[in-house]
C-alpha cells in the first residue's frame, strides 16, 4: 500500500492475503480498509485456490473474511469446539481479542487473550503464550488500571519455558531493523521493516508491539514529510506526547484527523480531540460546528453515564473533549454555546479545598462564550466568577478577560465573594479602586510585603503572593509605598530565595511604580539595574540545577533559573531620564540572547522605553518570536521598512502575526498597510483573523 492512501491495489491485496505472515495493515482508517475487503475478498481469493490449502491459510484468511465482514460466530465455534486444534485455536481467540478490545470490550478481550495463552501452552508454542499475557497485562491500562498485576510472574514463566516456533512466521528483527535504518536516514527502507513489524503484530495479536511498531512507522513518515498518516498512527498508538509535537512541528498546517473521532474506543478519541486540540487556531471555519457536535455529544453521553471512560488520566475522552471545546468555544454558534454552558452549569457544587480535573477547559469554554454569545453572558460572567474565586490554576489572561470587558456584570459577584474573605475578588476589585479595599485586608497584604524574610538555613520555600498584595496596597501613601518596594528588591536580592519568587517580588514591585516619588523612584532603578546586570547568587538556583541535567536519575523541573530580564522591566518602568532609557535599553540588548522565554521580559522592558527603537525595527524582526512581536507593533507605527511587514506577515510562529494583527486593527487605513491586512485576512490561523475581522465588523 502507498503511504499517502494507505490503500491497496487487489494485485497487492491478493498477494498480502495469500502469502503467510503477510498481512493487510495499511496506513488508512481501518474500517474503510474493511469495506474495501468486505467488498472485494471473494472476488480476490477464489474458493478453487483454498481446496488444497494448508489449514493455517484457510484459517488466517477465514479470520480476515469475520474481521472485514465483522461476523466472527463460525471461526469462533470451529475454535473454541476444538475444531481448529489448540494451535490455530489459540490465534482465533487472540485476533478476536484484540478485535473486543478495539470494541471496548473489556472483560470479554481479557478472556479471549486467555483462552489463547491457554491454548498456546496446550500447543507448546511458549513464545505466543508469553505474548498474549503481555498483551491482558497491557491492555488491563485501559479498563483497571489499578488492578494487582499477578499476571506477571506467569508472563516471565512462560518465557523461561525455552525457545518455540510462532503460531504464525513473523520477522522479529523487523522493528530492530526499522529503528536503524531510520537512524541511518534510510527512510524507504525503514518504512518497509516498520510496515512489516506492524503487520506481523496485528496478524498475532501483540498489543503492545503493535503501539511500538506504530510509533516507529509514524517517527518515519514525520521524517518523510507525511504528517497526516503519522498522525493516524500515533492516535492508534495513544502517543499524546508525540501527537503534540507533532503539531508543534507543523505550525501552520492543519493535520485533519477528524475521521479518526468515529473510532469505536474512548482512547482512540481521545488522542484524536488532543492533536484537534494542538493545532485549534488552524480548525478551518467550516469543520467547527461538525467537531463541536461531536464533543456535545460525548458531553451528553458524559451527562447520562453512558460515556466509557477513565477520567483521571490522560487518556479520558471527556477531558480531551472539553480540552478542545475550551479551544473553539469562542467560534461555537449560539445553540452549541448554549448547551456547552448548560453543561457546566449541571455540574454538582465542589466541596471547599477540592477541584474538578477540568477547571482551567471550563473556565477557557465559558470565558469564551461570555466574549462571544452576548445573550448568554448574564450567566457565563457569573460562573465564571465562582470558577475563578475557587480555582488558582484557572486564572489567566484569556480567562479574567470578559470579567474585565464586562466589569458591571461581573462586579456584584465578586463582592459576593470578597464579602466571604476571597483574597482573588479583593484583589480584582483592588485593580479596578484601590481605595475600595477594606482597612484589614489593606494592613494584613501591608504587613505579608514589609516583615522580612526568616529563613532555616537547608530549607527554601516557593510561592509569594507578593503580587496580588501589591495590588492590594497600591492606593497608599507614597512614604508607604517606598518602604514596600524597599523590602521587595532586599528580598528580590535575597541568596536564600529562588529566579521564580524573586520574580515575584520584582514584578510586584513594578506595579508600585507609579506611586513612588521621583526620588524614590531613582533609588529603586539603580538597584533594579543592579538586579538586572549583577544579581546576588541564588542557593535554591544552585540546588535546583543539581537535578537539571538531562541524564540525571533525578530531575526536576519548574520555570527558568534566571530573574533578570522581570529585573530590566522594573528598571524600564522606574525609568523617568532619557538617561535612564537609554541604560535599559543598553542592557536590554545586552541580554538577548536568543531564547524565546529569556527575552520576554526583556521585551516587555523595551515596550516600556519612551521611543528610541524606530531604527532598530530591522534588528527586532531577526531576533526570537517576542522581539519580532515587538517589531510588527513598531512597523505598523511606522511602516519603514516596507519589507519588513510582508515579512513578518508571513512568520511561522503565530504569535507574530496575531500581534501584526493587533495593530493593523488599531491603525489607520492606507495602500501599504492594506497590503499586510489582505496577506493576515487570508492567514491559516483564526486568531490572526479574527483581529481584522472584529475590526471590518
Amino acid at each position: 500500500p502507498t503511504l499517502r492512501t494507505g490503500l491497496p491495489s487487489p494485485a497487492q491485496l491478493r498477494r498480502q492475503v495469500t502469502t503467510p505472515g503477510r498481512w493487510v495493515q495499511t496506513s488508512a482508517t481501518p474500517w474503510i480498509v474493511m469495506s474495501r475487503l468486505r467488498d472485494e475478498l471473494p472476488a480476490l481469493i477464489p474458493l478453487k485456490d483454498l481446496e488444497h490449502a494448508e489449514p493455517g491459510l484457510v484459517v488466517r484468511l477465514r479470520l480476515l473474511d469475520a474481521e472485514a465482514r465483522q461476523d466472527w460466530d463460525a471461526v469462533l465455534t470451529d475454535a473454541r469446539r476444538l475444531r481448529l486444534g489448540h494451535e490455530l485455536g489459540s490465534l482465533v481467540s487472540a485476533r478476536y481479542a484484540r478485535h473486543c478490545a478495539m470494541l471496548q470490550r473489556f472483560v470479554e478481550a481479557d478472556a479471549c487473550w486467555d483462552d489463547a495463552a491457554g491454548d498456546a501452552c496446550l500447543a507448546k508454542r511458549w513464545a505466543d503464550a508469553s505474548t498474549w499475557v503481555f498483551s491482558r497485562r497491557a491492555f488491563r491500562t485501559h479498563w483497571q488500571p489499578f488492578s494487582r498485576d499477578d499476571l506477571l510472574s506467569l508472563e516471565i514463566a512462560l518465557g523461561d519455558m525455552g525457545p518455540s516456533s510462532r503460531v504464525v512466521p513473523t520477522d522479529e528483527r523487523a522493528h530492530e531493523r526499522a529503528m536503524q535504518d531510520l537512524a541511518d536516514g534510510k527512510l524507504r527502507a525503514a518504512a518497509i521493516h516498520a510496515q512489516r513489524a506492524l503487520r506481523d503484530a496485528v496478524v498475532s495479536s501483540d498489543w503492545v508491539q503493535e503501539i511500538n511498531a506504530r510509533e516507529v512507522l509514524a517517527n518515519i513518515l514525520i521524517e518523510a514529510d507525511e504528517p497526516e498518516v503519522a498522525a493516524h498512527h500515533l492516535i492508534r498508538a495513544g502517543a499524546i506526547k508525540r501527537l503534540e509535537s507533532l503539531a508543534g512541528a507543523y505550525p501552520n498546517r492543519f493535520i485533519d484527523a477528524s475521521a479518526d473521532l468515529q473510532a469505536p474506543n474512548y482512547w482512540t478519541v481521545s488522542a484524536t480531540y488532543r492533536l484537534l486540540s494542538a493545532q485549534s487556531d488552524l480548525i478551518p471555519d467550516e469543520a467547527i460546528l461538525r467537531l463541536a457536535a461531536s464533543i456535545l455529544a460525548d458531553l451528553r453521553a458524559a451527562d447520562d453515564g453512558t460515556l466509557v471512560d477513565l477520567r483521571p488520566f490522560a487518556t479520558s475522552r471527556y477531558l480531551a473533549a472539553v480540552h478542545l471545546l475550551a479551544r473553539i468555544a469562542s467560534r461555537l454558534p449560539p445553540e452549541l454555546a448554549e448547551e456547552a454552558l448548560a453543561h457546566f452549569e449541571r455540574q454538582p457544587e465542589v466541596a471547599p479545598n477540592h477541584y474538578r480535573y477540568h477547571d482551567d477547559d471550563e473556565a477557557l469554554t465559558v470565558a469564551g462564550v461570555a466574549q462571544s454569545q452576548p445573550f448568554l453572558r448574564n450567566r457565563a460572567i457569573p460562573h465564571l466568577v465562582d470558577l475563578l474565586a475557587r480555582s488558582q490554576t484557572a486564572r489567566g489572561h484569556e480567562t479574567t478577560r470578559p470579567i474585565d470587558s464586562f466589569w458591571d456584570l461581573a462586579r456584584p459577584h465578586l463582592l459576593r465573594h470578597a464579602a466571604l474573605a476571597n483574597s482573588w475578588a479583593h484583589e480584582v476589585l483592588a485593580s479596578r479602586d484601590p481605595t475600595g479595599t477594606p482597612p484589614e485586608v489593606v494592613v494584613a497584604a501591608l504587613k505579608r510585603l514589609v516583615t522580612p524574610l526568616v529563613h532555616t538555613p537547608g530549607a527554601y520555600t516557593m510561592g509569594t503572593g507578593a503580587i496580588g498584595d501589591a495590588t492590594l496596597v497600591s492606593s497608599q501613601d507614597p512614604a508607604v509605598l517606598e518602604q514596600v518596594v524597599d523590602e521587595l528588591l532586599r528580598r528580590a536580592d535575597d541568596p536564600h530565595v529562588g529566579s521564580s519568587d524573586r520574580g515575584d517580588y520584582l514584578l510586584a514591585a513594578a506595579q508600585l511604580a507609579d506611586g513612588l516619588t521621583e526620588r524614590a523612584r531613582s533609588v529603586a532603578f539603580t538597584r533594579a539595574v543592579e538586579c538586572a546586570t549583577s544579581p546576588t547568587p541564588s542557593e535554591y538556583d544552585d540546588m535546583q540545577r543539581l537535578f537539571r541535567h538531562k541524564l540525571g536519575a533525578v530531575r526536576v523541573g519548574g520555570s527558568g533559573l534566571d530573574s533578570r530580564g522581570k529585573a530590566l522591566f522594573l528598571a524600564a518602568r522606574l525609568a523617568g531620564t532619557d538617561d535612564q532609557f537609554a541604560e535599559v535599553r543598553t542592557h536590554a540588548f545586552a541580554q538577548l540572547v536568543g531564547d524565546e522565554t529569556s527575552d520576554y521580559w526583556t521585551t516587555r522592558a523595551l515596550q516600556q522605553l519612551n521611543g528610541g527603537l524606530e531604527d532598530d525595527i530591522g534588528f527586532l524582526a531577526s531576533q526570537g518570536w517576542a522581539l519580532r512581536s515587538l517589531a510588527a507593533i513598531l512597523w505598523v507605527r511606522r511602516m519603514q521598512p516596507g519589507y519588513v511587514g510582508v515579512r513578518l506577515a508571513h512568520d511561522q510562529d503565530v504569535r507574530v502575526r496575531r500581534s501584526l494583527a493587533d495593530a493593523l486593527s488599531h491603525s489607520q487605513n492606507d495602500s501599504a498597510r492594506d497590503e499586510i491586512r489582505t496577506i493576515l485576512l487570508a492567514d491559516p490561523a483564526y486568531s490572526v483573523r479574527i483581529h481584522l475581522l472584529e475590526k471590518a465588523e
